[in-house]
């Protein structure tokens, strides 16, 4: 929480005009759900896509896990306008093991 009220204020200091916070949010706790929200930012994938989809994590494991699928990277933003968003899945190491378990985010702006 404390993280995100800094980077949102530094993207409302004296001549900046707006840019990106993007990463790992760990969004699992209810209250994760709103720092977005709370702190006056713009979800990339939700203004581009809606609410729906957009699962970074539980997606690109093999085999079951015992999680739902989530939101959990996100690329949030102040003052600019999403062009386009997709989800990126991450490589193999070897045939059964990929390098992480998060699939990352790929994003255009326009400024």
């Amino acid at each position: 929480m404390f993280q995100m009220e800094v980077l949102a204020g530094i993207l409302r200091e004296s001549g900046c005009s707006g840019g990106v916070i993007a990463g790992d949010f760990n969004a699992i706790h209810p209250n994760d759900h709103t720092l977005v929200k709370n702190h006056g930012l713009v979800d990339t994938w939700v203004a581009l896509r809606g609410p729906d989809g957009g699962a970074t994590w539980g997606v690109c494991v093999i085999g079951k896990s015992r999680h739902k699928p989530g939101r959990l990277n996100k690329i949030v933003m102040l003052g600019l306008q999403p062009v386009e968003i997709e989800v990126l899945q991450p490589g193999l190491v070897d045939a059964y093991t990929r390098w992480s378990d998060h699939c990352g985010l790929s994003c255009i702006f326009t400024i």
